[in-house]
């Protein structure tokens, strides 16, 4: 039998918000917990319920050092992309090591309003759209790696505010390309 705190478990394993173990803390929720043999965990997956009896709250971006693991993280995941990755090796191939220190500047603005960058996001964008030009799918991937690379790494006011300043971004631009 799962518990209703069971089921509150396991739907928020099923949506990331909760650890790989959560599915073995799912079972036996109820007023006693199932012996090995009719739950088919071991006791040692027990145990180790038994030892993690709260979930481990991811924490929220707080530093520079922050913005850089998730820039990090989801420029590796653009570099292999098979949608958008030849905008960034193809179209205008990019110097990392320049790339990466400008997009922490960025985002450490975007995010706590106090990076050093300067420049001019929709103005590069756009001559990047008429080198080739940047469709729907491709703002819609790039959303998405974005978000999923926050969700992985960060949970909190932060990490939402940097969600949800990307999602603008990507609107606003499309927009300003579809418009001209």
């Amino acid at each position: 039998m799962i518990t209703n705190t069971g089921k509150g478990i396991l739907a928020k394993y099923l949506i990331g918000q909760a650890p790989a173990y959560a599915s073995y803390i799912a079972v036996g929720c109820g007023p006693s917990a199932l012996n090995s043999e009719e739950s088919g965990f071991t006791n040692s997956q027990k145990l180790e319920y038994s030892e993690k009896k709260t979930f481990n709250k991811m924490k929220d971006l707080g530093s520079r050092t922050d913005i850089a693991k998730v820039v990090d993280r989801f420029y590796d995941k653009v570099k292999t992309d098979d949608l958008i990755s030849f905008f960034f090796s193809e179209v205008v191939p990019v110097n990392w090591n320049e790339h990466l220190p400008v997009m922490y500047d960025f985002w450490e603005q975007v995010v706590f309003g106090t990076g050093p960058y300067l420049g001019n996001p929709m103005k590069i964008h756009m001559n990047l759209n008429q080198l080739s030009p940047l469709k729907q799918v491709h703002f819609e991937r790039w959303t998405e790696l974005f978000i999923a690379t926050v969700n992985e790494l960060y949970q909190g006011e932060n990490a939402e505010r940097m969600k949800q300043r990307a999602i603008s971004i990507a609107t606003v631009m499309q927009i300003k390309m579809a418009s001209g």
